[in-house]
């Protein structure tokens, strides 16, 4: 079984994180900002606030059942480790190429 690096996967799956983190800070301080007036549009807010989170946690657990194999193009639902502990690494084994894709990620963070 060889190992190889997939870096970009890790690269571009932090970046997109940010598409959802930007807008939701924003918000957040917008709640912060008018947390003492309880009207139509803090409500509006929390509402933004709450459905974002629960859009997050829902994409961030499809992009990771999603990755693709960037030699033979099949579609890998699982990571090598199911249940990872803090600091385990977010690798991907293609059974088709017997190739384990190392992505940078790991259970909490990114590597090194």
């Amino acid at each position: 079984m060889e190992r190889r690096p997939h870096q970009k996967f890790g690269k571009k799956y932090m970046a997109r994180n940010l598409i959802l983190f930007i807008p939701l800070a924003i918000i957040f301080f917008l709640l912060w900002w008018r947390w003492d007036n309880f009207d139509a549009v803090f409500f509006l807010l929390v509402g933004l606030f709450t459905g974002g989170v629960i859009f997050g946690l829902v994409w961030e657990h499809r992009r990771l059942k999603s990755f693709r194999c960037p030699q033979c193009g099949l579609t890998i639902s699982e990571p090598t480790i199911t249940e990872r502990v803090e600091g385990d690494p977010i690798d991907y084994h293609c059974p088709a190429c017997d190739i384990i894709w190392e992505t940078g990620l790991q259970e909490g963070g990114v590597d090194g």
